[in-house]
């Protein structure tokens, strides 16, 4: 941390291994066949799109976790608009409830490190003034997918007024064309 204010700008990680092994097990069962679209586009970088599975499995650890997250998980591959929004509402709620969760109080100099593959991060913007770090992330795995996927990707009943079927539909129709490797 370069710079921090006063009050506020403190950091929560969620312990993404806990939030999928307190899940039930139907909802883990159903987890571990989807996969989701994640898109950077609402960071600046709209050229960033990937499917990613639901469930990822660590690749030093080899435990599953929740790969979800409000910020770049819009939508499930599987799944109509409504339903994955019903799910994908309750999953990134749930995986940053208190009991998953650790908040970090910053102060001048210090440094904090967390694998991006089993953690999330989220600032609160509960601050006034400066906040400035910086930043290092290791560019990592492909994730891999907890067990293999179960379903096609829902293709029924898109919707020019759906703005989160445009996205998956055009990311669909780009990966369909790239040659083969």
């Amino acid at each position: 941390m370069k710079t921090c204010p006063d009050v506020g700008g403190d950091t929560l990680w969620a312990n993404m291994y806990k939030a999928y092994d307190e899940l039930s097990a139907p909802m883990k069962d159903l987890c571990e066949g989807l996969s989701a679209l994640h898109d950077a586009s609402p960071h600046g970088t709209p050229e960033r799109k990937a499917i990613h599975p639901v469930v990822r499995v660590h690749p030093v650890t080899g435990r599953k976790s929740l790969f979800v997250n409000e910020h770049f998980t819009r939508r499930i591959v599987e799944m109509s608009n409504e339903e994955s929004d019903m799910l994908l509402r309750h999953l990134t709620r749930w995986a940053v409830g208190p009991r998953f969760t650790v908040r970090y109080r910053w102060s001048e100099g210090t440094i904090a490190m967390w694998d991006n593959r089993c953690t999330q991060h989220n600032v609160l913007n509960d601050f006034e003034g400066e906040r400035v770090i910086q930043r290092v992330t290791v560019m990592g795995d492909e994730p891999k997918a907890a067990s293999a996927l179960r379903y096609e990707p829902f293709r029924n009943a898109y919707s020019a007024a759906m703005w989160r079927d445009q996205p998956l539909k055009q990311f669909l129709k780009n990966r369909s064309a790239e040659p083969t490797r």
